[in-house]
């Protein structure tokens, strides 16, 4: 069943990310990811992900959920996403 209240992804943030394309992507933390290529919806357009160009020249993708986004700024054109989100999809360190 899908419904406003059972969605963990507030009405505010969906309308921010309706409009996010383009938008600088970094972590908690401040670290930069990259920038928003394409939004993901579901069957019902909601958006249900993110996919993000990263790296130098964006030649890697990586794909976050909605429930990732931890905030949108969208007057300074920029969004924030779980550190642990990030920390999933970086290469683990030698």
């Amino acid at each position: 069943m899908t419904g406003e209240a059972s969605d963990p992804v507030s009405a505010y943030v969906q309308r921010a990310l309706r409009e996010s394309e383009a938008f600088l992507v970094d972590a908690e933390d401040g670290s930069n990811v990259g920038v928003v290529d394409k939004l993901l919806l579901d069957e019902s357009g909601r958006v249900a992900g993110i996919e993000v160009c990263v790296g130098w020249f964006g030649r890697r993708r990586w794909t976050f959920s909605a429930a990732d986004v931890v905030a949108v700024w969208p007057g300074s054109r920029h969004l924030f996403v779980s550190d642990a989100s990030v920390a999933d999809k970086r290469p683990a360190a030698d």
